[in-house]
């Protein structure tokens, strides 16, 4: 498919269009392209969707050079010093000299200036989000005390489990294993109807290396054919039977418990992140439609397929 839309891109555009115009400012087709190959890639054969995803691309452009012109008109754009040292940081962090990390980005596919053209619009909108969208967002204590329930909320319990395992002869289909310990396996429902301790029972028939005991488990913590069983068991009931070529496995799941919990204070700077991420993304997308409004925007891609 690779291939194939090289050969559509070399093909398609030999001489680079005009896809919108900004304000004056130019955005083309190759522009789009460099932006959203990976995107439009997966529709590079059905002519439509490929330019429902071109124009997708060139929205996101659009918003990207009202953004840099905004940045412009108060004086904050990223300079040639900030670029280098940015490099700079990015090939230390990555244990490279700036030659190095050149060579890997060449050997990526990206030219070094499209590398440096997305750095720069990477610096363009952390400063955007800092000067023009931070003022416009007042941290709310209900809203991160929310998303702290909801983070307790979500973190995995932690199940008290027994296990009962017998061992059974290769080849045999699951109901000739269930009949080959059939006997064992009523004296211990027995047993375990009787009420008594269901550690002691599984201790005195499981046949795995546990001994009946499989301490607490993060839910979901098996191997995958046998978690449903685990886990999905309500707590005071033995399992159906669990069946590999070794035997069956019957759980017991005894009590459930809460994961570990961090305290409000200590996510805090965790929620503080996922609610500024959250919110930046809210204030750009009105902050966007706003700047569209008050923009000339003239779109030329769709003028041809």
């Amino acid at each position: 498919m690779w291939l194939i839309f090289q050969l559509f891109v070399a093909n398609a555009a030999p001489v680079d269009r005009i896809a919108a115009v900004v304000n004056s400012d130019v955005i083309t087709l190759s522009e789009v392209y460099d932006a959203g190959a990976q995107f439009i890639i997966n529709d590079v054969l059905d002519v439509k969707q490929r330019r429902a995803d071109e124009l997708k691309v060139l929205d996101s452009l659009i918003t990207q050079k009202l953004i840099k012109q905004e940045l412009l008109r108060i004086g904050m754009q990223v300079t040639e010093e900030e670029l280098e040292r940015s490099i700079a940081d990015i090939a230390r962090s990555n244990k490279l000299s700036v030659e190095q990390l050149r060579g890997e980005i060449r050997k990526s596919g990206m030219g070094w200036e499209q590398y440096q053209d997305q750095l720069k619009a990477s610096i363009r909108q952390m400063k955007f989000n800092q000067v023009v969208l931070q003022p416009r967002i007042s941290i709310q204590e209900d809203a991160l005390l929310d998303r702290y329930q909801r983070t307790i909320a979500n973190t995995p319990t932690k199940t008290k489990m027994a296990i009962i395992f017998f061992a059974t002869p290769k080849g045999l289909s699951k109901a000739e294993q269930i009949a080959s310990f059939q006997e064992k396996y009523d004296r211990m429902t027995a047993r375990l109807e009787k009420s008594e301790d269901v550690l002691s029972v599984s201790k005195e028939f499981d046949e795995s290396a546990f001994s009946g005991d499989m301490g607490i488990l993060a839910d979901n913590s098996l191997r995958e054919d046998l978690n449903s069983y685990a886990f999905n068991t309500p707590i005071g009931v033995l399992s159906e039977a669990a069946c590999d070529v070794t035997g069956c496995f019957f759980f017991y799941p005894i009590a459930k418990e809460q994961g570990d919990v961090s305290s409000f204070e200590e996510l805090r700077p965790k929620l503080l992140e996922a609610y500024y991420s959250e919110r930046f993304e809210l204030e750009q997308r009105k902050w966007a439609e706003q700047a569209k409004r008050r923009a000339t925007i003239e779109i030329l891609l769709q003028d041809s397929i």
